[in-house]
């Protein structure tokens, strides 16, 4: 397998949440750890955080993983996600073949989930690989190196979705029964359903 990577974001502000959400409790772990551990027993080498909000707090508390790099987004306050996706793919592009990229706060996807991604990537060779669940697409997505440059150039609408659309590259979707692809944690009640499914 080419050498695989993630881009984990965690720089947003949280405002729709309140409270700090990679560092919420998911489990006996936390989210952003919960995402972390799955994307290192998938393969993974090497993983970019892109951090913002209480970006000392959060590399504190992931101190112990030795294959995190951190990226800073000091403009975390007035910059979009997709300013924060392009540091994080400009970072890890350069180290790795293909990487995963998604927000921090959709931490319920199943581990198959990436297996099923990765071989989709090796039969096809595709430049970007996305999981869908009930016809519609979500994280985390897979993106080959030689995509990057294309994406990083993009300036419209609609963030990497946009980027992804003006690439005019054919996007390979795997199908999965995974209802975690779908499901982020941008608010109180989201967080509250997602809490209640990793206790099973």
């Amino acid at each position: 397998m080419d050498k695989l990577g993630a881009v984990i974001l965690a720089a947003g502000r949280s405002s729709r949440m309140g409270s700090f959400k990679p560092m919420l409790p998911l489990g006996s772990s936390t989210i952003i750890e919960t995402v972390i551990n799955k994307l290192i027993g998938a393969g993974t080498c090497e993983l970019v955080v892109v951090v913002g909000r209480e970006a000392d707090r959060l590399r504190s508390h992931l101190d112990r993983y030795e294959k995190i790099r951190y990226i800073e987004n000091r403009d975390f306050a007035s910059t979009d996600m997709f300013y924060s996706a392009k540091m994080g793919m400009d970072a890890l592009s350069r180290t790795t073949e293909i990487h995963f990229f998604l927000p921090c706060d959709i931490p319920l996807f199943k581990p198959d989930t990436l297996e099923k991604m990765i071989y989709c990537y090796e039969e096809t060779g595709a430049g970007i690989v996305t999981p869908v669940h009930g016809g519609k697409s979500g994280h985390p997505i897979l993106i080959k190196r030689s995509m990057v440059a294309d994406l990083l150039a993009y300036n419209g609408n609609d963030g990497l979705r946009g980027a992804i659309r003006n690439s005019g590259v054919k996007v390979e979707t795997v199908e999965v029964d995974d209802i975690g692809v779908l499901l982020d944690a941008d608010t109180p009640q989201d967080y509250e359903m997602i809490h209640k499914l990793a206790k099973g």
